[in-house]
């Protein structure tokens, strides 16, 4: 059975910022679209999404990011990810998507 999924929001100058604990997976990832797509106002140009409390994101859970992505780029904005772990970022890494996503620096 799938963890549940947490979704916090708040704002900022033109920004989404998006909280996520718990599975990002085929049974939540619409969720995650559905609440970024009701929370973004036509002005923002940025989400972040802090990924910190992820404990699990498949690949379903990776082309929603991409979807959101596109929204974004759309309106020539840009998705950031926090907080990935290790883990994360290295599938990330894997799959490129380092290279379109802003990921913040890993910590020490």
């Amino acid at each position: 059975m799938t963890a549940p999924l947490t979704i916090t929001t708040g704002r900022g100058q033109h920004r989404l910022s998006v909280g996520v604990a718990g599975e990002l997976d085929h049974s939540t990832t619409a969720r995650l679209l559905d609440r970024v797509q009701a929370d973004l106002l036509p002005t923002d140009t940025a989400v972040v999404i802090d990924t910190a409390g992820l404990t699990f994101c498949d690949s379903a859970g990776l082309g929603t990011m991409v979807k959101i992505h596109h929204l974004l780029a759309d309106r020539g904005g840009r998705l950031t990810l926090t907080g990935p772990t290790p883990a994360m970022r290295r599938l990330l890494e894997i799959t490129a998507l380092d290279t379109i996503f802003t990921l913040d620096p890993p910590t020490a």
